[in-house]
């Protein structure tokens, strides 16, 4: 049953309540009233018959009475002994005598009060008044009259209005009912409005009740209800902010992140973790080892959890490297934190690792390096000291000067290398020729070319923007390359394209090639491949490290193709610079380089 049928119901009962305790009230004063007259008007009736009969004979008032039609006024006269002498209804065996009873007793003493009588056989209620009048033609001296009022005629009138009254009551009750109804849904229907708005804050519906009363107290309900879906609103928009915010910081760092809790389980997981362990599926509430099998992941997120203890260490997938560190959360955080016991974070070293080793096999390689020639250098000295033989002597000289020049190109390539990895190249841009300095390049090294009788092509043309040194630097080093490492009468393609918005740098030889194993680490520092090939060819390996960090500090790209015994090419792509006139060039695109 909903509010508003429990209200009418209880007010209709209350209201037939009410409407029954009013009609019983009435009634009870009616009759209180009725009685009280009928007493007063018995008593005036009494009154007037005392100062009338007092002078009569026992004949006279015989007479007078004896013959009377009045039903609802009855006048009982008793003799000085209390028996009956004259009922004015001529009733016989009626009335009885009185002597001896309270009645009697009363009168005579004077002390006449009114008395109801109930006649059972008749059903009649009488309202009776007894007095003492002295008249000598009675023995005694005295007689007793009685005078009478049918009371119970009113009582029946009383009883027979009851029916009226009950239709009253059903047909006051139905109104109450309808005009209630009216009132309840007038009062009602707000509070149902407030229900449904309520209903659909529940259901995450956020909007202002839009309610106005003429019950003040309801308006100001309606207006707490606003003010809180308002809040609760604001509130969700900032969390959903928050969330978003996390969640796009979580998803956009390079890091890996996890939180696991207790039991080993995964609270939480970025995008980074699932690409690190390459894993597509959710996560969420799996254990850790779902997600991998890394033995020394597992092994230390079970010894931080167990230990409660914070751990860093190095971890190898793949070709990656990475470091792991696991902080512990607090006990007093755990309620707060969902039950998370530790967070992981996972960063790729790999190009810092992959730079250290650069670094250390660097130092360790120039060692080597410049150790060889000096160690030569050392051995030709002491062998010049120990002998005379001047044809031996020039020998030691000849190799001595070719270790020092070997040692020489050594420090002055690793100086090369020193300044472009610390950008100390001071030199401003300019517009460059690639077909000019190319064939420069080759005029310059004709030598080398004509003792191994090779031919040279340089074919199409293209311009880039520059550090002239360090692109004649590339050059030499590519074409210089293709020159020592080609067949005797071989031949070397230099061309210069356009391609998608690129200028195209190509060598192409027909060398002895690198091998496919070795063709990853042919850009890495004093890396040879295979140095047995050929141990007449002189090289620091420092050659292409320098060529691929020139093509880096131009924004460009270098690739490498080679079949060994066949050849190789080496290519690199220049962005293309927007029309570069006669040569010069602008602020904006001296900047875009440098």
């Amino acid at each position: 049953m909903d509010m508003k049928k429990k209200i009418v119901r209880k007010i209709v009962i209350i209201t037939m309540l009410a409407l029954f305790v009013l009609c019983m009230f009435v009634a009870i004063i009616t009759n209180y009233s009725n009685i009280k007259a009928a007493s007063e008007n018995v008593q005036n009736v009494s009154a007037v018959y005392e100062r009338m009969l007092g002078g009569m004979s026992l004949e006279e008032i015989k007479d007078k009475f004896s013959n009377s039609n009045e039903e609802i006024t009855r006048v009982v006269v008793f003799d000085s002994s209390g028996n009956v002498v004259v009922d004015s209804l001529s009733r016989e065996n009626e009335i009885d005598n009185i002597n001896g009873s309270k009645e009697f007793s009363e009168a005579m003493s004077g002390d006449s009060r009114t008395k109801i009588e109930i006649i059972q056989e008749r059903r009649e209620v009488w309202l009776n008044y007894t007095v003492k009048i002295r008249n000598g033609d009675f023995d005694g001296g005295f007689f007793l009259i009685r005078v009478g009022y049918l009371y119970s005629d009113d009582v029946f009138r009383f009883y027979f209005s009851v029916p009226i009254i009950i239709v009253a009551l059903i047909l006051i009750t139905i109104l109450a009912t309808v005009f209630t109804n009216k009132l309840i849904k007038t009062a009602v229907t707000p509070f149902e409005m407030i229900e449904e708005s309520l209903e659909e804050i529940n259901r995450g519906e956020y909007h202002q009740v839009t309610l106005n009363t003429k019950y003040e107290d309801i308006n100001r309900v309606v207006k707490g209800i606003n003010d809180v879906s308002s809040k609760i609103f604001n509130s969700l928009n900032y969390l959903k902010y928050e969330q978003r915010k996390n969640e796009f910081l979580l998803e956009n760092i390079d890091q890996g992140v996890l939180a696991i809790s207790k039991k080993g389980k995964i609270i939480l997981a970025n995008e980074s973790v699932k690409e690190i362990f390459s894993f597509d599926k959710n996560v969420l509430g799996c254990d850790i080892r779902y997600m991998t099998g890394n033995e020394v992941f597992i092994e230390n997120i079970d010894g931080a959890i167990a230990d409660k203890s914070d751990k860093s260490f190095e971890m190898t997938l793949g070709e990656k490297v990475y470091r792991v560190n696991i902080s512990r959360i607090d006990e007093k955080w755990f309620k707060d934190f969902r039950g998370i016991a530790i967070i992981v974070l996972i960063s790729d070293i790999t190009e810092e690792y992959n730079t250290s080793r650069i670094r250390s096999e660097f130092f360790a390689n120039a060692s080597h390096e410049l150790k060889t020639p000096l160690t030569a250098i050392k051995g030709f000295s002491e062998l010049m000291t120990a002998i005379d033989d001047k044809e031996t002597r020039n020998k030691c000289i000849e190799e001595i000067n070719k270790n020092s020049n070997r040692m020489l190109a050594l420090i002055q390539d690793m100086l090369k290398l020193s300044k472009l990895d610390a950008k100390m190249i001071e030199e401003e841009t300019s517009v460059i020729d690639l077909k000019k300095a190319s064939e420069d390049i080759i005029e310059s090294l004709k030598s080398l070319i004509d003792e191994k009788s090779l031919s040279v092509s340089v074919t199409g043309e293209g311009r880039i923007l520059g550090r002239m040194k360090l692109i004649d630097e590339m050059i030499t080093n590519i074409v210089g390359n293709a020159i020592k490492y080609n067949k005797e009468g071989g031949s070397i393609d230099v061309s210069i394209s356009k391609r998608d918005g690129e200028v195209v740098f190509s060598v192409s030889d027909t060398g002895i090639g690198i091998p496919l194993k070795d063709q990853g680490r042919i850009f890495e520092r004093f890396y040879i491949p295979d140095k047995g090939r050929n141990k007449k060819i002189m090289s620091t390996g420092l050659g292409l490290a320098i060529v691929k960090h020139i093509v880096l500090e131009h924004n460009a790209e270098i690739s490498l193709e080679s079949v060994e015994g066949e050849g190789t090419t080496i290519k690199v792509a220049f962005k293309e610079t927007a029309d570069i006139g006669d040569g010069k060039i602008t602020e904006e695109s001296n900047e875009t380089i440098q």
